[in-house]
């Protein structure tokens, strides 16, 4: 094996400022101090005229795409599936394939499963792959797919600690490849050690709940000393939140918070413990740089690679994942107890010899040599993709990128408030799972309408304010390090241009467009009530004849039924925002009433029944004999209050109290639709099913379901019985008690 053989790592952001990135030049570097190995990395993107950790490469690196201008857009990735990484598209598939054909590298690293996945389907027929797992897999979920399907495709597996290359034999079974255990390394450089005298306690990270630093301020909190400072390095979207409890905690002048820094190991030189917190760790960097400073650190037992870094008693104190007093005391034994800071502090600074350089250098060097020393073809040029893998590319291709925005527009009458009440329930355990639906309210129709400058209720004159929660919530949608989902039936209004500077303001990251739909004889009967609800006087007859005969009339009562209910305007109009491919329309269906869920559920890579605690609250229709009165109040109060009092007194009051608190007698009649008005729907229905199917939007459920092929039956409204009266005392209850609140 004396010729130079050709090492590629690839990259998806080298100049970002990550442990994988910075993993990856100091290997690379390594690596290139062997005189017959060439080694180079390809990054996909290019951000920024140098990477962050320039300092620790020493070979080239090229780029396929320039986005220090702006991220381009395109088509769906063939091979990688967005939920796996949103950032690698189409253009992406061709430029790799293009570059990989020409240099045909006898060896390339991928450093993600998803990177894995892309070089497995594009590299050169004589390239050998290497799979590098930086995180912990078992905590991955969704994420780990590629490792999954595309495993057993590669030459061999890297994982940094001993739980993942089990992982890959337990998973992949006798079709595993060849595995090894390698760490990463430290710097070979200079570093000086503490001395572990100076009162200071350092942790470091992104600032994002995961790292849980706000359990850090809390423990530093409870058993601080005199003299002693709290200092965490990091930067991110909790930043704010934790110099809010710092001062409510009364530590500013105790705990510091500091923005990152490249090159650590000045500050934990002037450091006497680490601590850490984190919900799961890959293999803790901060843990490793404080070996290298002779620091011992304090944590709870993270999942992942912690134990891999930190011998618990020897280096460092480990606790119960979650036991808040017992990080507590273990910070405090180490803060009042000087002799046993530097028992493990020695300990520690002996202990970083196991990521010595030199050491990784030779693991790297003997799994290279084993790999290329194989003189048989590269495994994935002897296996079959398998239909699992083919079918698996576009199987979850609608579930939204981690840091996305799920924004579903309604219309109104498809089970929004289903849906809506579900987030509500479910929003503590969503923001567990990096999920943030905003406010407190089900959904932010006030601020949409803001936004769109919409007149509420019949006072035109009137129109929405302007900025104020509209602001509010995009500082909440553009702040938030996760996924977001925000829900509005007022979306729906939004024209082409208004949508495009919406999907902008609200969140700088990809975005998929839920529409839900049901048959349109389901959604008009409770469109009138909803309109009724809202002070409208029109009886039903009218709204029918207005809708259904003659909608382009400029005098129709309700003109903005067909805004919100022309399906087919509706796709049309959001897949020329944001592309067919990042349109879902969810069918109602009475068949199946848990799909809505189940749909919301895949978008957002959520396990099955997290919606489902809680189908929303029962949002009944008025009964024919309710909507009548309230129809005929209407005319009276429309000439008496604005609308902000009508919303306030009737529609937040009398009219809620009277859906939440009374039963209809059994035999209330119910809103229908005459014959000729449910024929007429079908055969509009028909047309939307026809353009739809044509959108290229993805469907759940089945567009059949939008026409009822149920026989149409005639329905007559009843004569009016003598439910007026007990109607109008849940209505006037329902007033007294809003007028009560407003008094007080």
């Amino acid at each position: 094996m004396n010729a130079r053989s050709s090492i590629l790592f690839v990259l998806t952001t080298p100049d970002y400022a990550g442990g994988t990135e910075r993993a990856t030049f100091l290997v690379a570097s390594l690596l290139a101090q062997r005189s017959n190995f060439d080694v180079g990395i390809l990054g996909v993107y290019q951000h920024s005229d140098s990477p962050f950790f320039a300092d620790d490469v020493s070979v080239n690196i090229d780029y396929l795409i320039d986005a220090r201008f702006g991220m381009p857009t395109s088509e769906l990735s063939r091979f990688v599936d967005r939920a796996w990484e949103p950032v690698l598209t189409a253009k992406v598939d061709i430029l790799i394939r293009e570059y990989l054909a020409d240099r045909a590298p006898n060896i390339i690293v991928a450093t993600t499963p998803a990177l894995l996945a892309l070089v497995v389907q594009t590299a050169h027929s004589r390239s050998k792959i290497v799979g590098v797992e930086h995180r912990h897999t078992r905590q991955r979920g969704q994420s780990a797919e590629p490792l999954r399907l595309y495993g057993s495709f590669a030459d061999a597996l890297v994982s940094l600690i001993e739980d993942g290359t089990q992982w890959f034999q337990e998973v992949l079974g006798s079709d595993c490849p060849q595995v090894a255990v390698i760490p990463n390394p430290l710097r070979d450089d200079f570093a000086p050690r503490s001395s572990l005298q100076n009162p200071m306690v350092l942790a470091a990270g992104r600032m994002v709940p995961s790292k849980r630093f706000h359990k850090v301020i809390s423990t530093f909190a409870k058993v601080r000393e005199p003299g002693w400072r709290l200092r965490i390095f990091g930067d991110g979207p909790q930043m704010e939140t934790l110099g809010q409890q710092i001062v409510k905690l009364n530590l500013k002048n105790d705990v510091d918070l500091v923005k990152p820094i490249s090159d650590l190991s000045l500050e934990l030189s002037k450091a006497s413990i680490v601590i850490m917190a984190s919900d799961a760790e890959g293999q803790p960097l901060v843990a490793m740089e404080a070996l290298r400073a002779g620091v011992p650190v304090v944590s709870y037992d993270s999942p992942g690679g912690l134990r891999s870094v930190i011998t618990d008693g020897e280096d460092g104190l480990i606790v119960p994942m979650g036991d808040q007093a017992a990080l507590a005391r273990s910070l405090s034994q180490l803060m009042l107890d000087i002799d046993l800071r530097q028992q493990m502090g020695q300990k520690a600074w002996q202990n970083r010899l196991k990521f010595e350089p030199a050491l990784v250098a030779k693991k790297w060097t003997a799994l290279i040599d084993s790999v290329l020393g194989d003189t048989s073809p590269p495994r994935r040029l002897s296996r079959t993709m398998p239909t699992e893998v083919e079918q698996q590319k576009f199987e979850h291709f609608l579930a939204l990128e981690t840091g996305g925005l799920l924004l579903h527009v309604g219309p109104h009458k498809t089970g929004t408030t289903a849906i809506q009440s579900a987030f509500v329930s479910q929003r503590e355990k969503l923001h567990d799972f990096g999920i943030l639906y905003p406010g407190t309210t089900a959904a932010p129709h006030g601020a949409v309408m803001e936004r769109l400058g919409t007149a509420q209720g019949w006072d035109d004159s009137v129109p929405a304010k302007e900025g104020t929660k509209w602001d509010r919530l995009c500082k909440l949608t553009r702040t938030y390090d996760g996924t977001v989902v925000v829900s509005s039936e007022a979306l729906c209004h939004a024209d082409e241009e208004q949508a495009v500077a919406i999907c902008r303001e609200l969140r700088d990251a990809p975005v998929r467009v839920v529409i839900t739909l049901r048959a349109l004889e389901q959604i008009i009967p409770s469109s009138w009530q909803e309109y009724v609800k809202s002070g409208w006087t029109t009886t039903y007859e009218e709204f029918l004849d207005a809708i259904l005969n003659d909608p382009t009339n400029a005098t129709n009562p309700t003109p903005t039924f067909w805004k919100r209910q022309d399906h087919a305007q509706l796709v049309e109009r959001w897949v020329k925002v944001v592309g067919p491919e990042r349109v879902a329309i969810v069918i109602g269906s009475t068949s199946n009433r848990g799909l809505l869920f189940d749909s919301f559920e895949d978008m957002l890579s959520l396990t099955r029944g997290t919606l489902h605690n809680d189908q929303g609250s029962d949002n009944r229709s008025l009964s024919l004999p309710e909507a009548d009165l309230l129809r005929r109040l209407n005319i009276s109060l429309r000439n008496t209050m604005t609308f902000e009092e009508y919303n306030f007194l009737w529609r937040q009051g009398g009219i809620l109290h009277l859906v939440e608190n009374r039963i209809p007698a059994p035999d209330e009649q119910s809103l229908g639709l005459p014959a000729w008005a449910k024929s007429r729907a079908r055969d509009i229905g028909r047309n939307f099913v026809t353009q739809i199917a044509e959108s290229g939007a993805y469907i759940f459920g089945e567009l059949k379901d939008l026409v009822p092929s149920t026989p149409i039956v005639e329905w007559e409204p009843s004569a009016l019985g003598e439910e007026h009266a007990d109607i109008m005392t849940f209505l006037l209850a329902g007033v007294a008690e809003k007028e009560r609140q407003r008094k007080e």
